[in-house]
């Protein structure tokens, strides 16, 4: 990717994702539960797919 922060981004996008459906912003029509169960299950699968970004050289 293209910065240094890029973990914590794809994290902060799936935080968002489930907050907004908790919250009444989108409906993707599941329970609350379930997308909460669901964003717990990816973030830190895609977390961890995320590479580091090497130290400048």
């Amino acid at each position: 990717m293209l910065t240094g922060h890029d973990k914590a981004i794809v994290a902060l996008i799936l935080a968002i994702a489930g907050a907004s459906d908790s919250f009444g912003l989108t409906h993707w029509g599941l329970q609350e539960g379930t997308v909460t169960a669901v964003v717990s299950a990816i973030s830190p699968i895609l977390v961890w797919i995320v590479p580091n970004k090497g130290a400048a050289a």
